[in-house]
């Protein structure tokens, strides 16, 4: 199924009403029509929320219909003329938005209130949900994906396939210049490959793109705000010399994206397989949060780049935050490092996670998903058997271990307080020993001064101050002792480096 052709600059010249119209009309019922015959079980969502191929045609943006859990709420826009009529998300319940129109004494307009398609589908139809992307493979999903691209070598005539068999209206190849407004468009699945945004000024409201192919986008020596992509592929973003604010990339793909020399302010990279290279950028507040699944040693590389960018900003304090994250990750990666060093421990067979989410999407059989869990649990036995591998497998567990005792006693040297937490348990254990083995003490005999006189010997041993007034008095207990006061002398030091550590950036 294809929506003819037609000059995308034709569109982006229309106001967005009119865009918005054009599309209700042409390219958007043979997409509702396409969903219908493709997404399980999607006419009876409709009709459990009476949602009819008008209305599904004129919500905007379409992908609202999507996304998101709980309740949401459509309510038609309050215009004078109802020849382009639309239906926007309310951020607001039922209740409330009745209320508001009360307490302003005017009715209020019609609405409809729904679960999102994908919410919906995953609590009703649990495995049914799934659904084949190409006949050609096994491969199952319950979301959207752009997998094939026609000419994708010449940016004008290039387009964008949705789930293998759709192609969307066409909106990029070109370039937007000053004064093209591209607030309150509906531009959900559509095609803004090579789209090129230039110059100042792009109109007030904010800027919505959900499920739609932004390949090789770019944004050169403008100035945005308010914009937010989600489940876009994003592969090759460019952005140089402009100003972002308010921009959120959530659930998108792409690789290859990168921006230089621009400045970043209040910018959200959420879950998805998408991060970019920063060069010479000024940034404030990013925020960046790995998605499910994520390979912990890509996002340990992802905090990496962001530590550099904040570094070569001149934010420490953004820099400490991403280093301790970047280590942390660094410590997921050692405890399964299998797949990371291919040419260590070759055939890994995979996560016994992965088998289990194969075989629930129903793309491999209950006999596959036993051969490949044997197969997997085959590997672990011979890596942990075999003395080629044996001594590399327990040198990363090793390295594990050592990096959670880090984060555990003072954060990677960016939590040095809690060194100090560190300290005080270890004084209350040795006090708790002094108290209970108190006769092995060169401590007094009256039990009302035991358990002072255990954290004034804890104290003093922990510092190493030893003024002699208390000693132990047989080999064990020297050797407790002793033990505390190497444990002391670490702590201090970690103190110190703790502190120092804080103003390396």
């Amino acid at each position: 199924m294809t929506v003819p052709y037609h000059n995308p600059m034709s569109f982006w010249l229309m106001p967005s009403d009119e865009f918005n119209e054009w599309r209700a009309q042409n390219d958007l019922p043979q997409l509702y029509r396409f969903f219908a015959g493709r997404l399980p079980h999607f006419k009876d969502w409709l009709d459990e929320f009476g949602i009819d191929e008008e209305m599904f045609c004129r919500v905007v943006p379409t992908g609202a219909l999507f996304f998101g859990e709980g309740r949401k709420l459509i309510a038609r826009e309050e215009i004078a003329s109802e020849k382009n009529s639309f239906y926007r998300h309310r951020n607001v319940s039922a209740h409330d938005f009745e209320r508001r129109y009360r307490e302003m004494g005017r009715p209020a307009p019609p609405y409809k209130e729904f679960e999102p398609y994908f919410a919906w589908a995953k609590k009703h139809l649990g495995r049914g949900r799934y659904f084949r992307l190409d006949p050609s493979n096994e491969a199952r999903i319950d979301g959207f994906i752009f997998n094939r691209w026609t000419s994708h070598r010449i940016p004008e005539k290039s387009r964008a396939v949705l789930l293998g068999d759709f192609e969307v209206l066409k909106l990029g190849g070109v370039t937007l210049q000053e004064r093209i407004y591209m607030g309150n468009r509906n531009l959900d699945f559509a095609d803004l490959d090579y789209l090129i945004i230039k110059d100042k000024w792009h109109g007030p409201g904010a800027v919505e793109i959900n499920f739609s192919s932004c390949r090789h986008m770019a944004f050169s020596e403008t100035l945005l705000y308010h914009f937010e992509f989600r489940g876009c592929d994003l592969d090759r973003l460019q952005c140089v010399k402009s100003d972002l604010a308010n921009f959120r990339f959530i659930d998108c793909t792409g690789n290859q994206p990168s921006f230089s020399d621009c400045r970043l302010s209040k910018v959200a990279f959420l879950r998805g397989a998408f991060f970019p290279e920063f060069e010479r950028c000024d940034m404030k507040d990013i925020v960046y949060k790995p998605g499910h699944g994520s390979s912990p040693a890509a996002v340990s590389d992802q905090y990496r780049r962001l530590r550099t960018a904040a570094q070569g900003a001149g934010k420490r304090h953004e820099a400490s935050q991403y280093y301790y994250r970047e280590r942390k990750y660094e410590r997921k990666a050692l405890a399964s490092p299998y797949a990371e060093n291919p040419s260590t421990f070759s055939g890994y067979s995979g996560r016994l996670s992965d088998v289990v989410e194969r075989w629930w999407k129903g793309e491999i059989t209950g006999v596959k998903a036993l051969r490949d869990t044997i197969r997997i649990a085959l590997f672990h036995l011979g890596v942990w058997t075999s003395p080629k591998t044996f001594s590399k497998a327990l040198g990363f567990k090793l390295r594990y271990l050592a990096s959670l005792f880090e984060e555990i006693v003072w954060g990677y040297g960016e939590r040095p307080l809690r060194i100090f937490m560190t300290a005080f348990s270890l004084i209350g254990l040795y006090a708790a020993v002094y108290y209970f083995f108190a006769p092995e003490l060169t401590m007094e005999e009256s039990k009302a001064t035991h358990l002072v006189n255990s954290i004034y010997f804890s104290v003093i041993t922990f510092t190493t101050v030893g003024f002699g007034d208390i000693l132990p008095k047989t080999p064990h207990m020297k050797l407790i002792c002793a033990s505390e006061a190497l444990f002391g002398c670490f702590t201090m030091g970690l103190v110190v480096a703790g502190f120092s550590n804080k103003s390396r950036y």
